[in-house]
């Protein structure tokens, strides 16, 4: 499952995530992107970001969620934007 730049915009993102797991199988595995709060340099209000994301608070996101980090990689999209790719599982 994948959810990309998204999870910013939402007002609830630990229910959504909750959600989404649910719909995961022991084992299965969900892709996540998010703006990296503090890299980014693009104003939160001006693009509508409810909620801003660095590398502690995602990890204790998909902690919290019932997932374990598989993998963790910085994406650079041109001199503006980067963004946190987080692989995660499903634990059980």
């Amino acid at each position: 499952m994948t959810i990309t730049e998204t999870l910013e915009h939402l007002p609830d993102p630990v229910g959504t995530l909750v959600s989404l797991v649910d719909f995961l199988e022991p084992g299965g595995r969900l892709m996540i992107t998010v703006p990296w709060a503090g890299k980014t340099k693009t104003s939160k209000l001006q693009i509508g970001h409810l909620f801003d994301f660095n590398a502690p608070s995602m990890h204790y996101l998909i902690k919290l969620v019932g997932l374990k980090t598989m993998q963790v990689a910085e994406v650079v999209f041109g001199e503006t934007s980067t963004s946190m790719f987080y692989l995660a599982e499903k634990e059980g």
